[in-house]
């Protein structure tokens, strides 16, 4: 099953990158086969992250796809027409503002520099206590 969803993230992250030009040009203009791949990974991501950290990220993620569907059904300030279902994969999948957006890269930039820095301090002896 692991590896059925490793080949799937690998096709779906190939996906992006051989058509990054035209997902900057033309946003919303995503396949059918787009919107598959992109459902496929927003699963895997919601467990992979479950994995990760438990069940506190996927439910506010979950709850958030929730209020994009639902948002119809309330009152007041809250009132809002929704979201398409293709309008969101598009979004999260298929755009530089979702998945593969700015705050991805800039995180996954500090994250490794932080990560390679105290790996750095483990192996010199910088973290021991004298």
């Amino acid at each position: 099953m692991d590896l059925a969803l490793m080949v799937l993230v690998a096709a779906s992250n190939i996906l992006v990158f051989l058509n990054w030009e035209n997902i900057i040009t033309y946003p919303g203009d995503a396949s059918l086969t787009e919107h598959v791949l992109g459902v496929a990974l927003m699963a895997i991501l919601l467990d992979a992250s479950r994995r990760a950290t438990g069940w506190a990220i996927p439910l506010c993620v979950l709850f958030m796809f929730i209020l994009c569907f639902s948002r119809p059904l309330y009152a007041g300030i809250w009132i809002h027409p929704g979201f398409p279902l293709e309008h969101v994969i598009e979004t999260v999948y298929y755009s530089s503002s979702g998945i593969y957006g700015s705050l991805t890269g800039t995180s996954a930039t500090f994250i490794a520099m932080f990560i390679l820095f105290g790996a750095l301090l483990e192996a010199t002896g910088g973290g021991r206590r004298l």
